[in-house]
């Protein structure tokens, strides 16, 4: 995973953990994985003395719906990714685990939109849909 892709990713899985936090939808091993997350870029940002990240961490931690925070966060775990590759792999690692094992409303959440590009609205629909066939 590319350390920008891993930033986003990561960030956006901080984010959605304190978002399921908030509507208690989370399941119990769902909860532990993200809380992994969280945990493993923590450790991550503490063992390299990056005052930033760790607060770019508690603040979409208190306010997981702030998109500025997420990006924040998710530039701060980019640049750290750069700069140590073994631990990025580790954490692309418990990503792609959380995405083996979780449901799928949590690991597919990601939409990526580059600069120059028209968004008015995305929609994301998670489930089976039958088209024209009677349940």
């Amino acid at each position: 995973m590319d350390p920008a892709t891993l930033g986003l990713v990561a960030a956006g899985l901080v984010a959605k953990k304190g978002l399921e936090a908030a509507g208690e939808k989370a399941g119990e091993s769902t909860w532990g994985l993200l809380g992994r997350v969280g945990n493993r870029v923590r450790n991550w940002f503490g063992d390299r003395d990056d005052a930033d990240g760790l607060r770019a961490l508690e603040l979409v931690e208190a306010a997981p719906d702030s998109q500025r925070s997420v990006e924040a966060l998710a530039a701060c775990i980019t640049r750290a990714a750069r700069s140590d590759p073994d631990s990025a792999t580790d954490l692309a690692l418990l990503i792609d685990a959380i995405k083996a094992n979780a449901r799928p409303e949590v690991a597919n959440f990601v939409n990526n939109i580059h600069a120059g590009a028209r968004v008015g609205r995305i929609i994301q629909v998670t489930g089976t849909y039958n088209e024209g066939r009677s349940g």
